[in-house]
């Protein structure tokens, strides 16, 4: 699995896409941080930006297990359900109109955008 604009050799965040409540929300599984959206896509683009927060968060602070922490174990089954899914309609030529799960990935921040992310000023609460 390849995230958009990365190489084979970046991390990858597994991201579970599924309809809940009328809404679309895309979980990234290693972090257990849950984007909503409208579309696949605007749960996904949410999500993208809580990674970040959530990662600049866990480097201002000097902590990295700040970003760690894994979500349930039903949401990896869906997970896997979703890529199998995926990966035998692709393989056999078929189509999914309107999947209820999609299985993909996010590419975790690089190094320099955290750091640049973590020295800006924050909103006091």
């Amino acid at each position: 699995m390849k995230a958009k604009g990365t190489t084979s050799t970046d991390p990858i965040l597994s991201v579970l896409g599924y309809r809940e409540d009328g809404e679309w929300v895309a979980l990234a599984l290693e972090m257990d941080l849950r984007g909503y959206g409208d579309t696949p896509a605007e749960a996904e683009e949410e999500l993208k930006e809580l990674v970040f927060a959530q990662f600049s968060f866990a480097a201002f602070k000097g902590q990295p297990e700040l970003i760690w922490k894994r979500a349930e174990p039903q949401y990896w089954k869906m997970f896997a359900d979703a890529k199998r899914a995926s990966i035998q309609e692709f393989s056999l030529g078929s189509v999914r109109t309107k999947p209820e799960r999609q299985a993909t990935g996010l590419a975790v921040p690089p190094a320099h955008v955290i750091a640049k992310l973590a020295k800006e000023p924050h909103l006091e609460a």
